[in-house]
């Protein structure tokens, strides 16, 4: 799961400039992740060939495709169908607040905005459930 040098590779996939620096900094900040950004949906499923990640982290609304649409995208490639996605959205029903991570139907999702440990608890839990061939 991880790279030569132990390292989580993390594909941030946000049109929000700010939230992908937020969350880059995050995860530079704790250690053990390389970072990955793609702000434009319609190329996000060319970046995760390209960059291999173990988890990405995608937005669900977004100019262009949305994220259940890059999700699928991502997950038509050999390559990377048993890549991890975490939906990270403010987009959110009344039943969800702030922070909040959980399992839905279409996989995990945590409820923007989050604290750093919520993330981190997210991506390590989303990952957990990953097996490797």
């Amino acid at each position: 799961m991880l790279t030569a040098d132990n390292h989580i590779r993390v594909l941030v996939v946000d049109d929000e400039e700010l939230l992908t620096r937020i969350i880059e900094k995050h995860l530079l900040l704790e250690g053990g992740f390389v970072v990955c950004v793609e702000r434009h949906s319609a190329l996000a499923a060319k970046r995760a060939l390209e960059f291999q990640p173990h988890i990405v982290l995608l937005d669900i609304v977004m100019p262009g495709m949305d994220g259940h649409a890059v999700a699928k995208a991502i997950r038509s490639q050999p390559e990377t169908a048993s890549t991890a996605i975490l939906h990270v959205s403010a987009m959110t029903s009344r039943h969800f607040s702030v922070g909040q991570f959980t399992k839905t139907e279409s996989g995990y999702f945590l409820a923007k905005p989050f604290m750093r440990k919520d993330l981190l608890e997210a991506i390590r839990v989303t990952l957990s459930e990953v097996v490797e061939p």
